[in-house]
């Protein structure tokens, strides 16, 4: 959304890297099963 409202070059690259980060964060609580199991639980509450 940021790139189509900015629509620069810098407005696209902020966008990846929010995506690149959030799949790193997804890996990591793949890895760590607890804590996986802890955030599934208190999205349910």
């Amino acid at each position: 959304m940021l790139a189509s409202i900015l629509k620069s070059k810098q407005a696209l690259e902020v966008i990846i890297r929010v995506i690149e980060i959030f799949v790193k964060m997804r890996e990591m609580l793949s890895t760590n099963k607890d804590i996986l199991l802890k955030m599934q639980k208190w999205k349910r509450n």
